[in-house]
């Protein structure tokens, strides 16, 4: 394999080419920074010099030997910061090596190189080594997640990549989140801490290419290069962004705090093997000429670790020689987690002693209003991991007993009380676990801003077979507009009628069969400073979400809050046995016909308190556990909505 300095000096047009890929010009940040850093190196011995004799020595330095520093050391410190500033090719890559050279001799009149400047040197101990390179380790991968991530600097682009699971070639996004770490946020810093941190495969993996020319959105469709370009770091507009691996506004089970945070972990055992296979699999990888070199010197270092909570973390870490140091060839780390105590309700869950085998109890509502907004975050995370690992299993509640209490009541105040209420919350929230097919159509008019529209929508729903049909037709004065969704198990297709395109979507993933959260943890508020209340948290199992529908799945947050609603009376509707409430808050006054047996909204009338502007819906029939036929769309006389490339 080539030396580093045979790449630099090749008149080779493949080196040359490598060599400008792997290392950008300094940016003006990056000129900014060095700048900097030489004008502290600069004022530091200026304000040295006031303070030599005329024979060259240091006048107050008491308790220390002499030291006689030549007086060209100056020049050339202020020929290289000048040097620097000018840019180009050539600097970058010379820049970008900077940490790569050869162990000075400490006896030598030059000033020793700081710490961060020297590599480490084969003999030393290879668990220094390690501690080194899995700092570094932890460094780079904290800008994957939203905690090195700026949140607001968001770019993403669209690339094919072959899918093992359905043995296809399918289009994914790619979501890029700008570096904050001020150590890896230009090319100079990021080159220079990867290819001190990784083998030259692995450094490959992980940097990119600039990717400035390109519109934010852009789909790299039948690309074969872009899946090697776009890898986990890449530059866009002089910046370094790096691909995430969570979303910062999704919630995993393993994030960053519990895979890679080492610096908060406790070391249990390090153990050192050598020899053997990459983690991979792999036994080689090619050098650039295209020929075969094995992991020579190989060693794995297998570490467990403790975190806070008492989860186990345990990192291989596999290391081999290279410039008088390690570096990393490959890695893998798994983490243990603890299962964290969950709130339970306020009323727990307990079985009916009339028929215990069938019900459970009914939650009487409490409002949950944490003290601080921290107390409030925390209880929202161990609340969203129930909910994703089915820590809550849900179970039904006897309906016709409170129907019957419901439909007996004598007075407001009876009909309003707390038990009453709590069950008409839990049927909104909850009302599609009761039933397993449904079809229903509906009209809705809407006055808005002057303009009056009106639509007829027919909603069809098989909530065990994750099956759901909605048309809409819409008139208004600019026209009629027509969409049908066919949503079933994975796929959401959207057809536009008017246009005749559709879209379609094969990873939607339904999980409300398996996510809840009981009725009182779903809002969850906490005193702010000023001592209002804000919200920090909140889960729902309206499923439709971003699919019109007012009907057989509604969207029940806003009645969280008893005091802003009541329950006016119960009337029947299309044979159905409803309770009418009347909800009222700072943004809307709202009329509601509910099925006391499914949750289905049946007749809604709801006016803006700020605007006047008021949308009606009734249905106009209803079918509830008949069966139903699956509808399917024909896409002929159709065309795939054209891909929008979205500026960022």
């Amino acid at each position: 394999m080539k030396d580093q300095l045979d790449y630099l000096f090749s008149d080779n047009d493949d080196d040359i080419e490598r060599i400008a890929d792997k290392y950008k010009a300094a940016g003006e940040k990056e000129k900014e920074k060095i700048y900097e850093k030489s004008k502290r190196k600069y004022n530091i011995m200026k304000d040295e010099d006031t303070r030599i004799n005329d024979d060259g020595f240091i006048k107050e330095a008491e308790g220390v030997e002499r030291y006689n520093r030549p007086s060209w050391i100056r020049f050339i410190c202020g020929a290289a910061a000048a040097f620097v500033l000018l840019g180009g090719a050539l600097g970058g890559v010379l820049l970008s090596r900077s940490q790569k050279v050869q162990h000075m001799d400490h006896g030598s009149d030059v000033e020793e190189l700081s710490t961060d400047a020297i590599v480490q040197n084969n003999n030393v101990d290879k668990n220094e080594a390690v501690d080194t390179l899995i700092s570094n380790y932890e460094q780079i991968m904290r800008t994957q997640y939203p905690v090195g991530a700026d949140n607001e600097d968001h770019i993403w682009f669209k690339v094919d990549v072959y899918d093992e699971t359905s043995d296809s070639t399918v289009n994914k996004t790619r979501e890029y989140y700008a570096v904050t770490d001020n150590e890896l946020d230009t090319h100079i810093e990021l080159t220079s801490k990867l290819s001190e941190t990784f083998c030259d495969e692995l450094y490959n993996d992980y940097l990119g290419k600039d990717f400035s020319n390109f519109e934010v959105g852009y789909d790299f469709e039948d690309d074969s290069r872009i899946e090697k370009y776009l890898a986990k770091f890449i530059v866009y507009n002089d910046k370094i962004y790096a691909l995430s691996l969570i979303e910062p506004t999704a919630s995993y089970d393993k994030g960053f705090e519990e895979l890679y945070n080492f610096s908060e972990y406790k070391l249990i055992s390090s153990k050192f093997t050598e020899g053997g296979k990459l983690l991979s699999g792999d036994t080689q990888y090619f050098s650039e000429k295209g020929e075969p070199e094995a992991y020579k010197g190989l060693v794995t270092c297998k570490r467990v670790y403790e975190r806070a909570d008492g989860g186990k973390v345990t990192a291989e870490i596999q290391i081999i020689p290279k410039d008088e140091s390690w570096r990393i060839a490959a890695f893998d780390v798994n983490a243990d987690l603890v299962e964290k105590t969950v709130p339970e309700p306020t009323t727990q869950p307990a079985e009916e002693t009339h028929n215990e085998e069938e019900f459970a109890e009914l939650q009487l509502h409490e409002r949950r209003i944490c003290a601080s907004y921290e107390e409030a975050k925390e209880l929202v995370n161990e609340l969203e991991k129930a909910w994703q690992n089915g820590t809550y299993t849900f179970k039904k509640i006897d309906r016709e007993k409170y129907i019957k209490q419901i439909m007996s009541s004598e007075n407001t105040e009876e009909l309003n009380s707390v038990e009453n209420k709590s069950y008409v919350y839990h049927m909104l929230n909850n009302g599609f676990r009761y039933y397993d097919t449904a079809d229903a159509s509906y009209e809705e008019t809407s006055e808005e801003n002057g303009s009056y529209y009106e639509s007829t929508e027919r909603s069809i729903a098989d909530n065990r077979g994750k099956y759901m049909y909605n048309e809409f037709v819409m008139n208004s004065e600019s026209g009629t507009d027509h969409i049908t969704w066919y949503i079933n198990d994975t796929q959401w297709i959207t057809v536009d009628h008017k246009t005749k395109f559709y879209t379609e979507d094969n990873e939607y993933v339904q999980t409300y069969e398996t996510e809840y959260v009981p009725d009182n943890d779903r809002i969850i508020e906490c005193y702010a400073p000023g001592g209002e209340i804000i919200l920090a948290g909140a889960f729902t199992n309206c499923i439709l979400t971003g699919c019109s529908n007012e009907c057989l799945h509604p969207d029940a947050d806003g009645m969280f809050d008893f005091d802003t609603w009541f329950i006016e009376g119960t009337e029947e509707f299309l044979g159905r046995e409803c309770v009418a409430i009347h909800q009222n808050n700072s943004r809307y006054n709202n009329q509601m016909l509910v099925d006391m047996r499914t949750g289905i909204i049946m007749r809604s009338v709801c006016t803006s308190n700020e605007t006047g502007d008021t949308q009606t819906m009734k249905v106009t029939s209803i079918e509830i556990d008949k069966p139903i036929e699956y509808k399917t769309f024909d896409p002929t006389g159709y065309e795939p909505k054209p891909t929008e490339i979205t500026a960022g």
